[in-house]
Order: C-alpha cells, then structure tokens, then sequence
C-alpha cells in the first residue's frame, strides 16, 4: 500500500496527516465535510492543497447542500467521513 501524505492548511492552522489508511482517510473526509457545513468558502479549500485526491473529496463534500441544524451537520460530516472509509476497506486499499 502506497502512503499518501496530505496537507490541508486552515485558517490559522497547518494540518498535516499521513493518509496510510482507512481510518486516517475517513478522518480527512469527515474534517473536509466539517469545514464545508461551517461554510468555510470552496476556493479557500482549493488553494489550501495541491493534492488531487484531496482536491476530489474536497468537491465532493461542497457537490453536497449545507444543512441548518448542527446536529444535522454533524451527522452530514460523520457519514461522509465513513463513506470514504468504507469504500476504502471495500477496495482493498487499506488494513485498519
């Protein structure tokens, strides 16, 4: 299995994650959905990686309606997050 090493940078924040499996690619698609329902703007997202997986799930997550609840929004970020952890374990990409 080939490592993926991927950064995001946020406001104020360097967010750097070895994406070595399953669970760390679930945990970068919930953090992305997360930002996309507390509205942090599309092209902040862009410019902030180069990375093109990172930059698909980025599009993915604002392809999505924001919701008003919070509740809501944090249910929007968890399934979105186990959606690409489940892909991943479905295609063999990754162990844990």
């Amino acid at each position: 299995m080939r490592a993926s090493v991927v950064c995001l940078l946020l406001p104020g924040v360097a967010w750097a994650d070895e994406v070595e499996n399953c669970s760390g690619l679930g945990h970068l698609a919930r953090t992305i959905m997360a930002l996309r329902q507390n509205e942090t703007p599309l092209s902040e997202m862009m410019a902030r990686t180069e990375d093109k997986f990172v930059r698909e799930i980025v599009l993915l997550a604002y392809a999505q309606p924001l919701l008003e609840r919070m509740e809501d929004k944090q249910g929007a970020a968890r399934m979105y997050g186990e959606m690409f952890e489940l892909n991943c374990y479905q295609t063999g990409w990754g162990k844990q």
